[in-house]
Order: structure tokens, then C-alpha cells, then sequence
């Protein structure tokens, strides 16, 4: 079968495929009101949150996790309660932030501002954005303890471990990265 000499083979220029792709997911976005929706939580997970960019992570094979690591995992039962109460997450969902901080590092919050490590890592608010106000950490230098993690956001804004401390490492569901995900 003879090709039209106008028409390049998709074969020959791949980013057709890519281009491709792309136009229908920005259609099948458009479609969807500009929300996917939810998957089950095992491979795929969907951050809802302003924490990180919202949109669709994969969870990736990771035999240690590292500070700075995007982590999906579950909240601790008193920070799930508040932040359901509060609005900050929509449904019982796991919650995906980096992490800041592991066994042994510090952390502090102090004169309204946060560090790790002795490192400024942004401010801590006393009240979120509808006036209400925010749990603070105690007084003074903290140390992660074993087993356990801070999970800190890329946004200062974010309900993250400078309100709410630490999380044990064995709630974490896994490492993930940005698949499809938007500001």
C-alpha cells in the first residue's frame, strides 16, 4: 500500500504517539468536569489536597525511603479526625507529602517559624485559612524517634507535620511520583 507522501508515519516520528496521548487525556480531562476520578489506592493515588500538585501518583518499588521522598500514607486516627472536620481533605483518604525529616533529625518550631535540622524550612501559622486556629508543637527542639517520619508539604500552607508531629513509618503505603498532576 502506497503512503501519501503529506503524512508522516507515526513509526518515524514517535512524538505523535506521545501528542497523541496527551490530546485524548486533555479530553477525557475536559469531560470529566477538569476532576478524574479516584482509583482504588494500591498502585494509583489521587491528591486532592493543595498540598502537593493535585492529580494522579504512582507508587514505586522503594526498599528505604530518604528525606525528600513523596510518600502516600494514612494519618494518624487524631490528625484523619481533625482534618475531616475541618474540611482539609473531602473523605477518608491517605494523605501524600514529602518527607522532611527521619529517625534522629530535629525539628522545632519557633517565633513563628519552622526548621529541621536547623535549617529554615518556612513558617508555622497559628490559625488556617478560615480563621480557625492550628494545633502548635510543643516548646522547643524535637527529635524524630525511631521508627516514625515528619511529613512536610512543598507548600508552607499545608496541615503537615509542623502542626501535627510525627507519623510511624509502617503507615506509610508507599513511595510515589508524579504521574499526572497539575497546580
Amino acid at each position: 500500500m502506497k503512503r501519501r507522501a503529506n503524512l508522516p508515519s507515526p513509526r518515524a516520528h514517535p512524538i505523535f504517539y506521545l501528542l497523541g496521548t496527551l490530546a485524548v487525556c486533555l479530553l477525557l480531562f475536559r469531560a470529566a468536569g477538569g476532576r478524574f476520578p479516584p482509583l482504588p489506592q494500591n498502585v494509583l493515588f489521587y491528591n486532592t489536597t493543595a498540598s502537593m500538585p493535585i492529580g494522579y501518583y504512582l507508587r514505586i518499588p522503594c526498599a528505604r525511603f530518604s528525606s525528600g521522598d513523596i510518600v502516600a500514607y494514612e494519618p494518624t486516627d487524631e490528625v484523619r479526625q481533625f482534618a475531616l472536620e475541618r474540611g482539609y481533605t473531602d473523605k477518608d483518604i491517605c494523605l501524600l507529602k514529602r518527607i522532611g525529616a527521619l529517625e534522629g533529625d530535629s525539628y522545632q518550631a519557633a517565633d513563628g517559624s519552622f526548621y529541621v535540622n536547623g535549617q529554615y524550612r518556612g513558617p508555622v501559622a497559628v490559625e488556617d485559612s478560615n480563621g480557625e486556629p492550628l494545633p502548635q508543637l510543643p516548646p522547643g527542639k524535637q527529635v524524630v524517634p525511631a521508627g516514625e517520619f515528619l511529613p512536610l508539604a512543598d507548600v508552607t500552607r499545608s496541615f503537615d507535620g509542623r502542626y501535627t508531629g510525627t507519623v510511624p513509618l509502617a503507615n506509610i503505603r508507599g513511595r510515589v511520583i508524579p504521574l499526572l498532576a497539575f497546580w
